[in-house]
C-alpha cells in the first residue's frame, strides 16, 4: 500500500511543480479535482495491466483513444 501512496504523491508533486501560481482556494480545488479525474479516468496504470483505475473497478466510459478530450466534450 505504501508504494501506491508514494507513486500517487509523486504524480501529484510532478504536476504541482508547474502549478505554483494557484492564487485562491477555488483555483487550488479546481486543479486538485482535474488531477484526480485525469488520474482515475484517463491515465492507464501499469499495475492494472494498462487499464485506468475506473476501468479496473468496472466503470467503462468508452472514451476512445483521446480520453481527456472525450471526457470534457
Amino acid at each position: 500500500m505504501n508504494n501506491r501512496m508514494e507513486r500517487l504523491n509523486q504524480t501529484f508533486r510532478d504536476r504541482n511543480k508547474t502549478q505554483r501560481g494557484l492564487d485562491s482556494q477555488r483555483t487550488a480545488q479546481e486543479m486538485s479535482d482535474a488531477i484526480r479525474i485525469a488520474y482515475n479516468l484517463t491515465r492507464p496504470h501499469m499495475a492494472l495491466n494498462g487499464k485506468t483505475p475506473a476501468e479496473a473497478s468496472g466503470v467503462n466510459l468508452n472514451l476512445g483513444q483521446n480520453r481527456w478530450t472525450s471526457l470534457i466534450m
